[in-house]
């Protein structure tokens, strides 16, 4: 016990922390490995020092230096002047990097190449089977402009439009009462709760259970799942394949209520948040679930492991998918063997439904959007049109506290009476200051940090003439509820019935709403 401690203290001494009196300066005394200093985890890098460099091989190019190398690196890599040394990142992976004159010979070893040869021999890979752009010519170039990509848009006039739209389709849009409370959980709901947050008191943990037990929720309205603890359904019969499943929460909300149902999380990048995986494992069911590290964009659901097994139902479920992975997972179930029965021997063909909370509309692309021809045809939107949208989306969360009354970025708490007492102008520094995308109430920069999708759009866009911040949120709102619209109608055209519903309200979420589809009888 007393040499933890002892561990513990050097440990934290390792650590920059000034208020503790542990500086820079402090870190470097006592340091003979590389001093370059890890921000996010506010210490000094471990790796061995360069020759004739305080910096590891690395974090030498990152800094800027290029000094001499060592006489061994100089015969490696034959050195002929002073640009050969230059480190380049990887076009395979540019969280590394190599240097420039090895980078042909690094690219037949990367580690990275040899994980995407090793996906391509997978069954369920199938190159860009979810994507929308490859069927049409995509008429952009390298030198458009983001300014470009709207220019000519009245905005006044698009704002009328937008409005128009939301009022024609609004009665399938269904929404909470304007002053509803915190939704009131079932029993069923609330031991799913419990069991899924566990006896963790951590707020964030059990709001997000609280979440997953709402979609669940809408789920079960329609008969994509059932509350039936007494009738378990065959093992096998159903299959739920959660989408940019991280640590596989909602998948694990589903085990609650089917035991039997079989679990695929499919995930882009490598996540050590499994606990989904380990609670599965502790209970048994290792042979219940599986994962797939794949983007969407080449997911071929109906070849994922155990697919094959579901003879009742296939569902995508997803809980604040950003962006264009919404449209990639959406576009998923377009599959035709996804529909055809599962177990052989003339089995009826299966039931499709889709649970897909969505977010992050201002990462759409235009290319993938599933709801292009409504937009175009029927809504009457231009290309140039759905990308100012993209900007103005951004304005629901960010502005929402203006209007609901729900600071996105202080949960719980009352921002309205704050924001009474600031003048408009004060109100939109604010917000520029927070950035205009939103998952979970996090900024803009926040986001872009943790490379969930590209950087939010910036930049003087058009607005309508005078429109105040409360103004701004509303029409940010309207964005956001057209783009779903459009999304559900795609669904329709696919066979299915589809509406988009406020699952919980802004204050356990800002991002509230949830898609659902589901095959008729």
């Amino acid at each position: 016990m007393e040499k933890t401690q002892e561990y513990n203290k050097k440990k934290a001494k390792l650590k920059l922390n000034p208020k503790k009196g542990v500086t820079l300066e402090v870190l470097l005394a006592s340091h003979t490995q590389c001093q370059f200093l890890i921000k996010n985890k506010a210490k000094l890098c471990n790796m061995a020092k360069t020759p004739g460099s305080d910096y590891c091989g690395v974090h030498r190019a990152s800094v800027g230096e290029k000094e001499a190398l060592s006489r061994r690196e100089k015969e490696a890599t034959r050195i002929q002047d002073s640009n050969s040394v230059e480190r380049v990142p990887c076009p395979l992976d540019p969280t590394h990097s190599v240097f420039k004159n090895a980078l042909q010979k690094h690219l037949k070893v990367c580690t990275t190449k040899k994980r995407q040869d090793r996906l391509e021999n997978e069954p369920y890979y199938c190159l860009d089977c979810n994507s929308g752009g490859k069927l049409e010519v995509i008429e952009t170039t390298s030198s458009e402009s983001e300014t470009d990509s709207y220019r000519g848009v009245d905005a006044n006039k698009l704002l009328k439009k937008l409005e128009a739209c939301y009022a024609t389709y609004s009665d399938d849009i269904h929404s909470l009462p304007p002053n509803q409370a915190s939704l009131k959980l079932s029993p069923e709901e609330e031991k799913v709760v419990q069991e899924v947050g566990g006896a963790s008191t951590s707020h964030d943990r059990l709001r997000h259970a609280r979440q997953n037990a709402l979609i669940i929720r809408q789920m079960a309205k329609v008969g994509l799942l059932a509350f039936s603890p007494t009738k378990e359904s065959e093992k096998g019969e159903s299959a739920f394949v959660e989408m940019g499943a991280g640590a596989g929460a909602l998948g694990l909300t589903v085990h609650c209520v089917d035991r039997q149902a079989r679990l695929l999380f499919v995930e882009r990048s490598q996540t050590s948040r499994k606990a989904a995986d380990r609670i599965l494992r502790r209970q048994g069911m290792a042979d219940s679930f599986s994962r797939a590290r794949i983007d969407i964009r080449h997911c071929k659901v109906s070849a994922l492991p155990g697919v094959d097994r579901a003879t009742s139902k296939v569902v995508v479920i997803a809980k604040h998918l950003c962006g264009v992975a919404s449209d990639l997972a959406i576009r998923s179930t377009q599959d035709p063997a996804l529909r055809q029965g599962g177990g052989g021997g003339g089995a009826k063909d299966r039931k499709i439904g889709v649970c897909v909370a969505t977010c992050c509309h201002h990462a759409c692309s235009w290319a993938d959007y599933t709801g292009k021809r409504w937009l175009q045809e029927e809504a009457g939107f231009t290309k140039e049109e759905f990308n100012l949208l993209k900007h103005w989306s951004g304005w629901c969360t960010g502005l929402q506290a203006l209007w609901s009354g729900v600071d996105s970025a202080r949960r719980g708490s009352t921002a309205k009476a704050e924001s009474d007492s600031v003048g408009p102008s004060e109100k939109r520094r604010r917000v520029e200051e927070q950035g205009e995308g939103g998952d979970e109430g996090k900024g803009a920069l926040e986001i872009e940090e943790r490379n969930e999708h590209g950087p939010v759009p910036k930049g003087d866009f058009p607005r309508p003439t005078g429109i105040s911040s409360e103004a701004m949120a509303k029409v940010g709102f309207l964005t956001k509820r057209v783009l779903d619209q459009g999304r559900c109608q795609a669904l329709k055209e696919m066979g299915l019935q589809a509406k988009q519903v406020q699952y919980c309200t802004p204050h356990e979420s800002p991002e509230c709403y949830v898609i659902v589809a589901w095959l008729a009888e």
